[in-house]
């Protein structure tokens, strides 16, 4: 029998596999009509008058889509597979969704992929000359990813901490003599 603390923690634990599962698809989802979000991005810098480092840097990302787009259409196809990547990565989560424990594998594997996106964004940015401050906030989001299956984690060993007291709790009374 489960105890309403179990109830309670499985409800989180399905919570932030939703937030992560949701965060996954609107990411994956907004690599697709990425000419149309780098021009919203620089209006609103504009319009805010924030014309610093990070406005240069999306003004010459738009000149260059809108430039791409213009010559060469394939290849925003490149960002269409990166929207199909998270889609599937998204779709893998699925599993710990419906049982965490013997899915548990996929949220360590989501951890270590939140963990290398760090090193990656920073190394690739410099490589690609990427501004700094949008290194950090592409590294934000393995930050982000890696604290919700973080908190997932803890969740799933709080879960079996209370069953195995419960299964405890069960294996005791068992073991009393049925009333004559």
């Amino acid at each position: 029998m489960k105890t309403l603390e179990i109830i309670s923690a499985e409800k989180k634990l399905r919570k932030y596999l939703w937030i992560f599962i949701i965060g996954l698809f609107l990411s994956g989802l907004s690599a697709i009509p990425l000419l149309w979000g780098v021009d919203v991005l620089v209006e609103s810098l504009d319009e805010i008058q924030a014309h610093g480092t990070i406005f240069s840097f999306v003004s010459e990302v738009r000149q260059a889509l809108v430039y791409n787009d213009e010559h060469f259409p394939f290849m925003a196809y490149g960002t269409d597979w990166l929207a199909f990547a998270h889609f599937m990565f998204a779709l893998l989560f699925v599993g710990p969704l419906r049982d965490p424990f013997k899915n548990e594998w996929i949220i360590r594997f989501g951890m270590m992929a939140c963990a290398l996106l760090i090193p990656t964004a920073l190394l690739f940015g410099q490589i690609r000359e990427i501004p700094m401050l949008w290194r950090f906030i592409d590294c934000s989001f393995g930050v982000i990813g890696y604290g919700v299956l973080w908190r997932i984690s803890v969740l799933m060993k709080k879960i079996q901490k209370l069953k195995d007291q419960n299964n405890d709790t069960t294996n005791i009374h068992s073991y009393e003599k049925p009333a004559a």
